[in-house]
């Protein structure tokens, strides 16, 4: 069985970062991807909070 890998970074608003990383999450795994791993970074001076991923999909 094949793996495919996905990077991708994801921003929002520092005061809705949780509830929109949740469903960010949820769509990817609505679309067969698993999380490998993840980094955050918190309160960049744009007031958004980042998260970048490593996503793996069993092809």
């Amino acid at each position: 069985m094949e793996e495919t890998y996905k990077y991708e970074t994801f921003g929002a608003e520092a005061g809705v970062f949780d509830r929109e990383f949740s469903s960010y999450l949820n769509r990817m795994r609505e679309d067969g991807w698993k999380v490998k791993s993840c980094s955050f970074c918190h309160g960049g001076a744009d007031g958004k909070s980042w998260s970048s991923c490593i996503f793996k999909k069993h092809a």
